[in-house]
């Protein structure tokens, strides 16, 4: 009896690493809020979107390696799902399984994770060093006509030179469920004087955090040099207090630690232009 009831422990305490929670809006202190959805509650509609459910899982499978012994292989993933127009935001780390993901239900959603984390953890095929799959899919941001969404994706696959990892994201919108990636180009107004300000604030930012890297006071960030980086061609994320700025294509991989430049949303009043102006108007 003591066994069964250790072994049924396990399994839940398994279990409790994958699940399904529902939310549901709140408007408070003038700011949407994201909160567990509740039976009594009455539900407050952002357009189309009255209710979003957060699918998890996560695991790890240790195995021995013919080269290194004991490795293991670790999954984590995180979709959304919104019950009222069948959408089903993030991927599967198996591109087979993400055909039909929009015509599934929610329980289906969640058996395919369930599905992508067993092949991912159990795929032993030329993996000397354990394998390592993130993806962090969260809401960042919610407005009464946007959700805005940013992941963070962190990996390595065996016989990789080294880990990498980079943050994407979008925005959803509530009435037409239409979805939308960003460049800097698209949420401000290119001017001398946003030039001057993005180029002093980059600057500082990276000589702070990389020293020795003498040249970064020499560098154009709007693609005039042979480096040909612009910054206005790089993609931006809508986050809770900041834009996010990718600078992913300007650091070489040894600097990637770099790659979290971030600009206060009061910063950026002065240029600002499309979904930035309109979140920054309310």
């Amino acid at each position: 009896m003591k066994r069964f009831i250790l072994l049924a422990f396990v399994i839940l305490m398994l279990r409790a690493e994958d699940g399904v929670l529902k939310y549901g809006f709140e408007f408070k202190d003038g700011v949407y809020h994201l909160v567990e959805l509740k039976k009594e509650q009455k539900k407050l509609c952002l357009g189309k979107i009255c209710s979003i459910e957060k699918i998890y899982a996560e695991g790890n499978y240790s195995f021995t390696s013919t080269y290194e012994g004991k490795v293991v292989n670790s999954y984590k993933n995180t979709l959304f799902f919104i019950p009222d127009e069948k959408l089903v935001l993030g991927n599967l780390e198996n591109e087979n399984l993400n055909k039909d993901l929009n015509s599934c239900s929610s329980k289906e959603v969640f058996h395919k994770l369930l599905q992508d984390k067993k092949h991912f953890l159990e795929n032993e095929e030329l993996n000397y060093y354990g394998n390592e799959i993130s993806q962090n899919l969260k809401i960042a941001k919610i407005t009464k006509d946007k959700i805005f969404f940013e992941n963070f994706v962190d990996y390595s696959y065996s016989g990789a030179a080294h880990p990498s990892f980079y943050t994407s994201g979008f925005s959803l919108d509530t009435k037409t469920m239409e979805l939308k990636t960003y460049l800097l180009s698209d949420v401000v107004e290119d001017s001398s004087k946003f030039r001057n300000f993005i180029n002093k604030i980059l600057k500082e930012y990276l000589t702070k955090n990389k020293e020795e890297w003498a040249d970064w006071d020499e560098r154009d960030y709007f693609g005039k040099d042979e480096f040909e980086f612009n910054i206005l061609k790089q993609e931006v994320v809508f986050k809770e207090r900041g834009l996010y700025i990718n600078l992913r294509y300007l650091l070489s991989e040894a600097g990637r630690s770099m790659d979290f430049f971030e600009v206060p949303y009061e910063n950026l009043k002065d240029f600002a232009k499309g979904d930035l102006k309109r979140i920054l108007e309310k």
